[in-house]
């Protein structure tokens, strides 16, 4: 039964946007425990590594493996009464689901992808210490609009930051670059969990605010159209000793078919003390003449000939212009994000397009990739 509920239409999405499935309508429920789990091992002959958070018994976050380390979102739930974590993940080619057993700080179990019917991957990994120590904050709360057993009409805000511990070098720093990606906050000093709850607060506020004057015969005749949640969370999609990229999931429900999961990365230069931009990677010449290595890189990915048309691909033109949403890095590349509804029709979802460094070198700002340490991806002179 799990595993058909798992393969359900849109479910990763669903759970991405963190939590969807996990909400406690009523004011007075204690806050279930939150945590950040990293995990480093095998999938069979390959080496594999996970970023996951979990509030409650649910999971989301990413996982690559080491020859790619392209991040992939991955979300589930630690069921309690078979004592097993099961995880899955969805792409355009595939489905991947993994289902662990833990044993102290090791899990073991299988990977399996659907379209290898009778293939299982032997998973062996082990709970490992990050290079950056981050601790999982997430705060919740709700409000209903009537005094009634049924939890709508209601609004539901959740709140998730990976935050550094206090000891870390740059701390301040850090700390200030995070919070100001996450919409509506406003950091200060001191209890970052109060500051979270008042953002909270300011939101179900401005709901109870923007729904007064419909009366109870409506709410009553259609409460989840007068509903909404709202999840902002940041997570780790990937880390090296000095780069971290993070991501920050926008997720709003308001009624109507489904919500809306808008994502933002961005990668922290440790070294530099600072986040970097998608302008400070590339100038305008330079982005002109990325994309279309973006087109090319498109097609190859989803399984197209390479003069294949990319509206024929499922794209809304012919060429990319669009400029990518964000991008971040990884030991092997960049990887450039698209939201839903940007360069293709909503049902496609978000598109992550990688590039390898080889194929940016010509690209990438010179006195950037000096900064970085990348100085054997200059270009070359002829």
């Amino acid at each position: 039964m799990l595993a058909a509920f798992l393969m359900k239409p849109k479910l990763l999405l669903i759970l991405f946007s963190f939590f969807l499935l996990c909400i406690h309508p009523y004011r007075g429920v204690a806050t279930p425990v939150t945590s950040f789990l990293m995990l480093r091992g095998k999938a069979g002959s390959e080496s594999i590594v996970f970023y996951l958070y979990k509030y409650d018994q649910y999971y989301s976050g990413y996982y690559y493996f080491e020859s790619q380390q392209r991040p992939y979102i991955i979300a589930g739930i630690d069921s309690s009464q078979t004592g097993k974590l099961h995880l899955s993940t969805s792409t355009k080619r595939y489905k991947e689901f993994f289902v662990l057993t833990q044993n102290d700080h090791h899990y073991r179990g299988l990977m399996t992808r659907e379209n290898e019917k009778g293939r299982n991957v032997q998973l062996e990994l082990r709970r490992v210490t990050p290079a950056l120590r981050m601790n999982y904050l997430y705060e919740q709360d709700s409000v209903k609009l009537l005094n009634e057993e049924s939890p709508y009409p209601s609004a539901t805000v959740g709140i998730g930051l990976v935050w550094p511990e206090e000891r870390l070098p740059g701390f301040t720093t850090m700390k200030q670059g995070l919070s100001g990606f996450v919409k509506g906050f406003e950091y200060a000093e001191g209890d970052i969990r109060l500051q979270m709850q008042k953002l909270i607060q300011k939101e179900l506020d401005s709901y109870k605010n923007d729904y007064y004057y419909i009366n109870e015969q409506e709410l009553k005749r259609a409460p989840r159209s007068y509903s909404v949640e709202i999840r902002r969370t940041i997570h780790i999609a990937h880390q090296t000793h000095r780069f971290i990229s993070f991501v920050y999931s926008d997720y709003q429900f308001s009624g109507g078919a489904h919500g809306i999961t808008q994502l933002k990365y961005f990668t922290w230069d440790r070294k530099a003390g600072k986040a970097l931009m998608l302008q400070e990677l590339f100038d305008q010449k330079a982005m002109d003449s990325l994309m279309p290595v973006l087109a090319k890189r498109y097609l190859s990915e989803n399984g197209y000939d390479p003069g294949t048309p990319l509206y024929d691909a499922g794209l809304f033109e012919n060429t990319l212009v669009e400029s990518p949403s964000s991008v971040y890095l990884t030991d092997k590349g960049m990887i450039f994000h698209y939201n839903p509804a940007t360069i293709a029709a909503y049902s496609t979802g978000m598109i992550d397009i990688f590039v390898p460094f080889q194929e940016l070198r010509l690209l990438l700002q010179v006195p950037l990739l000096k900064s970085l340490g990348w100085d054997e991806l200059q270009p070359l002179v002829e």
